[in-house]
């Protein structure tokens, strides 16, 4: 019983880290999708225009 646990705890370790590497993989899109929709936004605020003089 006791070698079960310890696969069992060997088994969550490795899920936990599996799940953790794909957060950070996903960090990037997440940022880029953030991003894009603060500049979408700022565009339909500024009308599209960049500068105005």
């Amino acid at each position: 019983m006791r070698s079960r646990k310890g696969e069992l705890v060997i088994e969550y370790c490795v899920l936990i880290a599996i799940a953790i590497l794909a957060l950070l993989a996903m960090r990037v899109y997440m940022t880029r999708a953030v991003c894009g929709r603060w500049r979408q936004a700022a565009d339909v605020f500024g009308g599209g225009r960049q500068f105005e003089r």
